[in-house]
């Protein structure tokens, strides 16, 4: 009896996309050297292309809005990745506790990519 399962391919994500996040291709490689993005290693070794899940692309445009407002990456990573939780009156909120007691909250957690205003 043979019985055919079929698993889902996660949604990935190229370097181009991750680029609509708003971060520079040298961020972005930093960013993955350091730990603070986490790429699929499909491919080890050097000389290929990463992909990323496609939650990443939502971290990495949680990372710049949050490091545009001056949050250091390893911090805007952490909220990046916190609690999507609902909150009356406002919606689902990302929460994070970034040392204890210490909590930051975004209000648009949904967003995947996050429009700056550069004028003010």
């Amino acid at each position: 009896m043979s019985v055919d399962l079929e698993v889902a391919a996660p949604s990935l994500v190229g370097f181009a996309e991750m680029l609509t996040s708003g971060a520079t291709a040298r961020q972005i490689d930093h960013w993955c050297r350091t730990g603070v993005l986490r790429p699929c290693r499909c491919s080890p070794g050097s000389g290929f292309q990463r992909v990323w899940p496609a939650e990443e692309l939502t971290v990495a445009a949680r990372i710049v809005a949050l490091g545009r407002a001056g949050i250091p990456p390893r911090v805007a990573e952490v909220v990046a990745r916190g609690t999507v939780v609902p909150v009356a009156g406002v919606g689902d909120v990302v929460t994070a506790e970034v040392v204890p007691g210490v909590r930051i909250v975004l209000e648009d957690p949904t967003v995947s990519t996050m429009a700056v205003d550069d004028t003010a």
